[in-house]
């Protein structure tokens, strides 16, 4: 589906819908990508979004279909949580000035 020059291709299953950017864009903004994806589920399943967490590429809305849909209300936006790695060097028996690096990380 296209909404004002973005391209997005939708999946659901049950009350979520994954939807995927397809196309180039410039420095997208994630507000005005996530208003786009909001109006192509809602066009698409006429059911309202109450909740979207993701990035500028790929986003997964939550729907509601017992709600009605209200053109004034937006869904949620929840930024995508991120997770880090803190990792330390192995020491190796078998290391060589070349460059044997092991890494464990948690």
């Amino acid at each position: 589906m296209e909404v004002e020059g973005s391209s997005f291709d939708l999946r659901r299953n049950g009350d979520l819908v994954e939807i995927i950017r397809v196309n180039f864009e410039a420095r997208p903004v994630i507000a005005e990508i996530a208003r786009k994806a909001e109006f192509a589920i809602e066009t698409t399943t006429g059911c309202p979004v109450t909740e979207f967490r993701g990035d500028v590429a790929l986003l997964v809305g939550t729907i509601d279909c017992n709600k009605a849909l209200v053109a004034s209300e937006v869904a949620k936006f929840k930024p995508p949580k991120r997770k880090y790695l803190e990792c330390v060097q192995v020491s190796s028996a078998n290391a060589t000035l070349a460059g044997d690096l092991s890494m464990q990380c948690s």
